[in-house]
């Protein structure tokens, strides 16, 4: 197990000494990244207005977990989301519900039983897909240690069949946007992101609410 107590600083909480605080601004962030690959999470939220007081990964591939120790030395692995414990969560929670403005929770869990080019594919009750319950769970957790911190979540899986479509939704009580990379990409690349805040369109962008997710 990771001790969240780990990452003390002088000044400012956990993770962050108060000289980070001063040259940041926005909001101050907890970031638990779990599936989190090649961090694209972080390396978004690097390019907003936020400071990210503390970053946790949960990550099993050893080529991402070099790249993490790289590009964000300071993150705190946890390795197999399936061995993170409750214990765990409450002492990363209760370190740090103090010093954050938000705690914000990204994932993509594994996409190879929902992925429309698999043939007889298993949706959520695939081995693989089915590791979606363990970001509920851990959603749960946060949320229980919280207390008045507001907690956020993006969740990230390729386009799918409608019925694990809505049975995603259904538990995390909000609809999926469909995005295509293909405007920024030499391929194209539909995915479906789950986020419970407002999502605003830039200019030249245009937002269509259908049955089962919106589109951007």
């Amino acid at each position: 197990p990771v001790a969240a107590t780990s990452m003390v600083a002088t000044d400012g909480g956990p993770g962050v000494h108060s000289g980070q605080l001063e040259n940041q601004t926005g909001p101050k962030v907890l970031l638990i990244e779990l599936f989190s690959g090649l961090k694209g999470g972080r390396l978004a939220l690097d390019s907003l207005p936020a400071c990210v007081v503390s970053d946790f990964d949960s990550e099993i591939c050893d080529f991402a977990e070099l790249l993490r120790k790289q590009n964000w030395p300071a993150s705190m692995p946890l390795g197999n989301i399936e061995d993170i414990t409750l214990e765990q969560i409450r002492e990363i929670v209760d370190t740090h519900h103090e010093y954050v403005d938000l705690i914000l929770v990204i994932g993509g869990f594994p996409c190879k039983d929902t992925s429309k080019l698999k043939w007889q594919r298993r949706n959520l009750a695939g081995a693989e897909s089915g590791k979606f319950k363990y970001f509920v769970q851990i959603m749960e957790w946060i949320r229980r240690f919280a207390k008045d911190v507001p907690v956020r979540h993006l969740l990230e899986n390729t386009d799918m069949d409608t019925e694990p479509m809505d049975q995603i939704s259904a538990t995390l009580a909000c609809k999926p946007w469909l995005v295509n990379a293909g405007a920024v990409l030499a391929c194209t690349r539909p995915r479906l992101y789950w986020v419970d805040w407002e999502v605003l369109p830039e200019a030249g962008e245009t937002v269509a609410h259908k049955e089962h997710l919106s589109t951007l």
